[in-house]
């Protein structure tokens, strides 16, 4: 059985992960505590990385090295994580909507530019999403 988190009852970030000061430098407290445990640094790039999933925790027998796809790959087999693709409406930078798509290429009879200026957008991205090369995926 494993022993119990340790949650860090300091700062924290708005994310939950606990925060230190050491002298006028703030470090993760989870990622001080894997170095104080194992005495090896973590360098440019390294993660303290959570078994646990659970941000404020800074129990070592928690906390293991690794880097960012390690972290992102722990994160993916333990299913907390949905990859979503981030093209049309689930691109938070969108415009567009699929009903604008359609609606656009329902009319072709409504020159580029008004389209465009309508939906703010750019006339060659009017352009793209008629001919089919933008957003090819809405029937």
């Amino acid at each position: 059985m494993t022993p119990a988190c340790w949650e860090w009852s300091g700062a924290r970030t708005a994310r939950g992960y606990g925060r230190v000061r050491i002298g006028r430098r703030e470090f993760g407290a989870h990622r001080v505590a894997l170095v104080v445990a194992t005495g090896k640094p973590l360098g440019d790039g390294a993660h303290a990385c959570h078994a646990c999933d659970t941000p404020p925790c800074v129990n070592p027998g928690h906390l293991f090295h690794g880097d960012a796809k390690v972290n992102a790959l722990d994160m993916i087999s333990k299913g907390r994580r949905v990859i979503t693709p981030c093209v049309g409406e689930n691109n938070g930078q969108s415009k567009l909507t699929e009903a604008d798509v359609r609606w656009m290429r329902a009319h072709p009879e409504v020159d580029h530019s008004s389209v465009a200026s309508a939906l703010g957008v750019s006339v060659s991205l009017v352009r793209q999403v008629r001919r089919g090369v933008g957003w090819r995926w809405v029937a």
